[in-house]
């Protein structure tokens, strides 16, 4: 069976929605594989040419996107006759830009990227034996076949081709308005994962022989299930799953509260946490638009040192900032 090219940049969130993808295709009997290592190695071998490349894209920096169109010309040049579908945020947002890299980039929105797990079956139905230039027309096809599916959460395994750790996204988009950031403009407002749908794949992921489970997504502070938050869905999860590890992929400061603390202490939550902090200066919080302080901030290291011992505390940090003074600067250090 044809070979399948992934290629992901970007958060957690994107890592999980290509592994996700290449299930799907793993399933439907063609070989999968990823990274651009693979790629060049490839290259100079017999190997076969993949039929295509699917690159999950970002748009959180410039540098992001960049990154993107230069790993997008490497497949090309490595792989010529083998299409390039770009999705992802980057795809949402500038998918004109990227369709002009080149004739055989395909560009699939990333709002629609829900509909990918139908692809492998679309192209098993369709394919000829002249695939090398059949696929391109079958891409073109599914693409302009919109399905109007409202799915966010459809991208889910339990099976992880590339990575050694198990990652379940539970909550994507964001309903802040950052001055900075344009990711709420390529996943829109924030959605969650029911409640008890998020049991039911952890425990999947238990029994198919994971010991620990990333919980992704765009804005985890923003978790909302009916009237449950991020401190219910993880108590919950503490209670009706068995043994598994729990590693939370990034936080805001300020949900570093008193409903989440005591949970954040049990020793099957990784004493790993990353926060999104951006800035020290109360000045260029407010200006970013942050909803918190630089006091939030210190509080929610302190407490995470105090319920955890000698805990990785991991943050993002955004250095010159339209008008940061070298006191904004030093208040951040």
């Amino acid at each position: 069976m044809a070979t399948i090219h992934f290629e992901t940049l970007g958060c957690k969130l994107n890592q999980i929605e290509i592994e996700s993808l290449a299930e799907a295709f793993s399933v439907a009997g063609f070989t999968v594989e990823s990274g651009t290592s693979a790629a060049q190695r490839n290259q100079h071998t017999e190997k076969e040419i993949p039929l295509i490349c699917i690159v999950n894209t970002c748009t959180v920096t410039g540098k992001a996107e960049q990154k993107a169109r230069r790993l997008i010309r490497l497949l090309l040049r490595i792989w010529p006759e083998a299409p390039v579908l770009v999705t992802g945020c980057y795809a949402e947002v500038e998918a004109q830009t990227i369709a002009n890299i080149d004739p055989m980039v395909r560009v699939f929105p990333g709002s629609r990227k829900n509909e990918l797990p139908d692809l492998p079956a679309f192209i098993l139905k369709n394919l000829d034996s002249n695939t090398k230039t059949s696929i391109v027309n079958i891409l073109d096809a599914f693409i302009t076949t919109e399905k109007n599916t409202s799915a966010p959460f459809r991208l889910s395994t339990d099976n992880f081709h590339f990575h050694s750790r198990a990652s379940i996204k539970i909550q994507d988009g964001c309903n802040n308005f950052c001055a900075y950031c344009r990711i709420r403009l390529a996943r829109g407002k924030s959605v969650s994962l029911p409640l008890d749908e998020v049991i039911l794949r952890i425990n999947e992921i238990e029994q198919a022989g994971w010991n620990e489970v990333i919980l992704t997504g765009v804005n985890l502070s923003q978790y909302q299930s009916q009237d449950n938050d991020f401190a219910d869905l993880l108590e919950r999860i503490l209670r009706e799953t068995k043994a598994i590890r729990l590693r939370i992929s990034s936080l805001y400061p300020d949900r570093i509260d008193e409903a989440l603390i005591p949970l954040l202490e049990n020793e099957r939550v990784c004493p790993h946490f990353h926060l999104s902090i951006q800035s020290g200066s109360d000045r260029i919080l407010s200006r970013m638009r942050r909803p918190y302080t630089a006091d939030i901030v210190r509080r929610a290291a302190e407490n995470l040192q105090r319920i955890k011992e000698n805990p990785f505390l991991a943050c993002d940090i955004i250095t010159g900032f339209p008008s940061e003074t070298d006191e904004d600067f030093m208040q951040t250090l």
